[in-house]
């Protein structure tokens, strides 16, 4: 099914944070030409419950253990179907959180580091059609304690589960189109990334070596993508970047071959325009691209 460009309404059932969340992977998705997603009852349960699973357990995991407490489903699939979402084609899960987080303001926060991270920045641009967001804190923070913590009072936690089924279909860009995140007029980007799993620089500890936002490229699934030419400049001059990673050397063989990573090889400028331009083949067919995207104060 087609892009969908209409905005969705908006989640009467969230909270500040989570509609904050939400609004954040909206736009920035709608805006780089991926499509909005729906807000959907069953999966809200489903992160909710896989949330709460890790709240209790004290453990951060994407992969549940049978018999543990709160245990609903040991993949994200096997959750979203138990919580009433109907058969699909595709699932994905995204999240980040931890410790000594303040629940005000994690919204934005939490959804501006999952987009800065290479991996979870594919999956949040993958041709979902709906989202369930969770955003829970405990502890003693001004906006209140959510839930009880095993071992920490003081945490914060932001799950996102995505899906599309064969009720509702996966939105499909067009055959001809390249789309990027960010693109033109993307504004406050993160500007590096302290943490990522799995590691796309396998080896490099990217808590005290950071990369950069990356720029993830993606053509229509099923038609090749090769990049043939990629820069990136800003104030100072031209940005260093790791090669290209495609499915031809991702070291973690996530990427399809209708995508495509750029990692720059070390923390961007804050608040600051950087000017990206790339150009390849999609399908056999040649494309270039230039865009204007800006960091976050």
């Amino acid at each position: 099914m087609d892009i969908v460009t209409t905005a969705p309404p908006s989640p009467s059932s969230y909270g500040v944070e989570e509609l904050a969340a939400f609004n954040r992977f909206n736009g920035h998705r709608a805006q780089c030409g991926f499509g909005y997603l729906a807000q959907n009852a069953a999966l809200d349960t489903s992160a909710a419950n896989h949330l709460n699973w890790m709240v209790v357990n004290n453990t951060v995991s994407h992969s549940e253990v049978s018999g543990t407490t709160g245990y609903t489903g040991s993949t994200s699939q096997a959750r979203m179907i138990a919580a009433g979402y109907a058969s699909g084609t595709q699932y994905g899960e995204v999240l980040t959180g931890g410790t000594g987080i303040a629940k005000t303001g994690f919204g934005v926060r939490g959804a501006r580091i999952l987009l800065a991270a290479p991996y979870h920045l594919a999956g949040l641009m993958a041709s979902h059609r709906d989202i369930g967001i969770s955003l829970k804190s405990g502890g003693n923070f001004a906006s209140g304690a959510d839930i009880t913590y095993a071992g920490s009072s003081s945490v914060t936690w932001l799950v996102a589960d995505m899906a599309a089924s064969s009720n509702n279909l996966p939105q499909l860009q067009s055959a001809n189109e390249v789309l990027t995140y960010p693109c033109q007029g993307t504004t406050d980007t993160d500007y590096e990334v302290r943490a990522e799993s799995p590691n796309p620089v396998p080896g490099r500890d990217l808590s005290t070596q950071p990369i950069g936002h990356p720029i993830y490229i993606q053509a229509l699934k099923g038609r090749s993508l090769v990049i043939s030419s990629v820069t990136m400049t800003g104030p100072t001059g031209t940005v260093s970047l790791l090669p290209t990673m495609t499915s031809s050397n991702d070291p973690n063989a996530v990427l399809g071959s209708h995508q495509a990573m750029v990692i720059p090889s070390a923390p961007l400028s804050a608040n600051t325009s950087y000017t990206v331009a790339v150009s390849g083949t999609q399908g056999g067919s040649s494309f270039s691209k230039s865009f204007v995207f800006t960091t976050r104060p």
